[in-house]
């Protein structure tokens, strides 16, 4: 059964591919979009609802201390 991406997922994979880049000022759009792409695009559902939370929105990046956790 294909589970639809939440915006969670989204944020949180952005905001690790966001680190993963150095923390780059401004294109937050950019990590955004490849991260919702990857997502979309993966077949092994590998990242679960359980593993983000599911309030906010699509501001990136976030740096409070309990979102990089």
């Amino acid at each position: 059964m294909e589970v639809p991406v939440t915006e969670g997922q989204i944020r949180a994979l952005a905001y690790s591919l966001w680190e993963e880049g150095g923390s780059p000022e401004g294109g937050a759009e950019e990590f955004w979009h490849q991260a919702r792409k990857q997502l979309e695009t993966s077949s092994d559902g590998s990242q679960t609802a359980d593993e983000t939370d599911d309030k906010g929105t699509t501001d990136m990046p976030r740096t409070s201390k309990d979102e990089r956790t």
